[in-house]
C-alpha cells in the first residue's frame, strides 16, 4: 500500500491529519512518515493490516518527538489518550503498546509484535540502514 492508502486507512480510524503532520516535522530523521509506512508494510506482510490496536500504535507511537527529551514515549502515549476518541479497552491496549516502545520489553503478545516491527530497520543490512 502506498502512503496515500495508509493515510486513508488511518483517517478511517479517526486519526486526524495533525498526527500525520507531526511525522513531517523538520527535526525528525528516523521517526518520520517513512518509519510509519515501514511498520504498516510489515503489518500488511503479516496479515495484520486491519488490526485496530496495531494500526493506532503505528500512527501514535512516535507522534511526539523531541530529540532532547527522555519522555517521548510517555508524551506520545498521553497524546493518544487525550486526543483519540474510542473504546476505552482499545485505548488502554494502544497506550500500553506505545509505552513498551521505550524499552522494547513488551508486556503483552500484541506489544511484542509491535516492538518487533518498530525495530525492524535495525535488523537490516548496513546499506539499507544507511539509506533509511
Amino acid at each position: 500500500m502506498n502512503a496515500n492508502g495508509l493515510l486513508s486507512k488511518l483517517s478511517g480510524l479517526g486519526v486526524p491529519n495533525e498526527v500525520v503532520e507531526r511525522y513531517q516535522e523538520p527535526h525528525r530523521f528516523y521517526h518520520t512518515l517513512d518509519h510509519v509506512q515501514d511498520i504498516y508494510q510489515q503489518l500488511e506482510e503479516k496479515g495484520l493490516a486491519d488490526h485496530q490496536a496495531l494500526l493506532l500504535a503505528t500512527a501514535y507511537h512516535d507522534v511526539i518527538y523531541n530529540p532532547q527529551s527522555s519522555t517521548n514515549e510517555e508524551d506520545s502515549a498521553q497524546y493518544f489518550i487525550q486526543y483519540y476518541e474510542g473504546d476505552s479497552q482499545l485505548k488502554q491496549e494502544v497506550y500500553d503498546i506505545i509505552l513498551d516502545t521505550k524499552t522494547h520489553q513488551p508486556r503483552s503478545e500484541l506489544s511484542a509484535v509491535f516492538c518487533d516491527l518498530d525495530l525492524n530497520i535495525l535488523r537490516q543490512p548496513l546499506h539499507k540502514l544507511l539509506v533509511y
